[in-house]
């Protein structure tokens, strides 16, 4: 399956976290992104049962403008706004989802 993503204008309070934990609860098989858009960038909480989410996410950035990291299953990524595409095609990739 695809992945789940949501972006969403940055405002004063972020909700990224809770709503990646949730929709991870619901979808256990599924890789879900939630993001904000805030000051060029998208700023991110990944959640996946699927792998390890360090190195994959880390592979999906190579040449690009952003930065990962975290736990296994749990995840924070900031990439640039107008990289997030490759990033996100990317990052099928190295998790074996197919379009």
């Amino acid at each position: 399956d695809n992945p789940i993503v949501y972006l969403y204008p940055s405002k004063k309070m972020s909700f990224t976290g809770e709503l990646s934990n949730e929709l991870l609860y619901r979808f256990p098989d599924r890789i879900n992104i939630i993001g904000r858009e805030k000051n060029g960038y998208v700023k991110c909480s990944l959640r996946s049962s699927r792998g390890n989410l360090p190195e994959q996410i880390k592979k999906a950035l190579v040449g690009l403008d952003g930065y990962g990291g975290g736990h296994e299953n749990a995840c924070g990524l900031c990439v640039r706004e107008r990289e997030f595409d490759t990033f996100l095609e990317r990052l099928k990739k190295e998790t074996g989802i197919r379009n």
